[in-house]
């Protein structure tokens, strides 16, 4: 099988390198297009950040600071069931912001408006060089985390077994409408300062920490999650942490653009991909809910509870244990 895929690349590779042509002209880039992405939450500030498709190069000794041109020059107008109520303000300490966090964008937040759950809203990006910019989202009502519980299991790792950590949050689910869920891991309030992250044990939820509601056969889910530690952190013989989880319900928008680049990320670390940039290769489509550009407008809803979690050393086996 090896060989033959080998023997196809390089019949393609031939078939490319004989209708090679050389190009005098400098290829310029397509037409760029504003990337917009606003994540809105009840009763929070809106945060929207703004920069152009269009790849630059820095000149000069200026620094590496992002790929993009951030959109700085702009007027952004926010509406609420089609009422407008208000106009976001650029803010130069640009923050970073999911989910693409090696990115510093321009950022416009709205001063005192805070939207709220329910309600339909729709937003308008005006610049001088693109088109009117427009999204349109609302912010769904909040799922209400019925019990979430918290005990030491037994895992069993190359044939050795390990003690870890499972949490079991139960919510109900409505019936006659379509939802989509996630979930998230947040330090606890005056809790350590050791990030907590958590892994569904559910096989169906192929697009974590986002799921749709066809998981869930009866009205009430258990959503399980097995903890760990995040980054390089080791756990003590025993270390007790406590964090918070959320349970989010997001739109259908939301879902589907995070669900795409998901695919995108998996479809480039498949084997017979690595090392091999074909120019013919189909590209993953991102999806978008932005008309006249590209990102996500979308609006988040949650709930949430605080959970203790205890873990030994994940490099120790059970047997070796105190």
């Amino acid at each position: 099988m090896h060989k033959l895929i080998t023997f196809i690349l390089l019949i393609i590779l031939m078939s490319i390198a004989s209708c090679e042509k050389v190009l005098d002209e400098k290829i310029e880039y397509w037409d760029t297009k504003v990337v917009l992405h606003g994540y809105l939450y009840p009763n929070q500030k809106v945060k929207v950040y703004l920069h152009e498709s269009k790849l630059h190069e820095l000149e000069g000794d200026e620094e590496y600071i992002s790929p993009f041109k951030s959109l700085t020059e702009a007027e952004v107008e926010l509406y609420e069931e089609g009422r407008f109520v208000s106009k976001l303000q650029y803010v130069t300490d640009s923050i970073f912001y999911y989910p693409f966090d090696i990115h510093q964008d321009a950022c416009f937040i709205s001063q005192d408006f805070k939207p709220k759950s329910g309600r339909k809203y729709s937003i308008k990006v005006i610049t001088e060089e693109h088109p009117l910019v427009e999204a349109t989202t609302h912010i769904p009502e909040p799922t209400a985390i019925l019990s979430l519980t918290s005990e030491r299991i037994l895992k069993k790792i190359d044939s050795r077994l390990f003690e870890s950590n499972r949490c079991v949050l139960t919510f109900e689910d409505n019936p006659n409408q379509d939802d989509y869920y996630g979930f998230d891991a947040k330090k606890a309030p005056g809790g350590s300062e050791n990030h907590v992250s958590f892994q569904p044990q559910d096989p169906g939820i192929e697009y974590p920490p986002l799921f749709r509601d066809h998981l869930i056969i009866n009205d009430a889910y258990n959503l399980i999650l097995d903890g760990g530690f995040g980054g390089s952190y080791m756990p003590g013989d025993i270390d007790t942490i406590y964090a918070t989880l959320q349970l989010l319900t997001v739109t259908r928008d939301h879902y589907l653009y995070h669900k795409s680049l998901l695919e995108s990320e998996r479809r480039d670390n498949l084997p017979y991909l690595q090392d091999i940039h074909l120019p013919i290769t189909e590209p993953t489509q991102i999806y978008t809910n932005v008309k006249n550009g590209l990102g996500l407008f979308t609006g988040i809803a949650y709930d949430a509870d605080t959970v203790q979690t205890i873990f030994y050393h994940h490099t120790n086996p059970v047997n070796q244990m105190p």
